[in-house]
């Protein structure tokens, strides 16, 4: 790669639970591995990744398998 010097080329890749975000995440990775590439991930927590009712008494628990789930994958 001209012009780098002894850089890594990077990749970033935006990443939630959409099956499309899930998908761009994998190829990013595919195409960062011959390439010897930083590849950083972002996920920006939302309301999505929330349960709906604050209130239930084991919504924390939610939100922890939730997000889990989301970076688990």
């Amino acid at each position: 790669m001209t012009g780098l010097g002894n850089r890594s080329p990077a990749i970033v890749v935006g990443c939630n639970r959409h099956p499309a975000s899930l998908s761009a995440l994998g190829t990013a990775a595919r195409l960062g591995q011959p390439l010897d590439a930083v590849l950083s991930v972002i996920h920006a927590i939302d309301l999505a990744d929330y349960p709906i009712d604050p209130d239930s008494p084991d919504w924390e628990e939610h939100c922890e398998r939730t997000l889990r789930a989301v970076f688990e994958k």
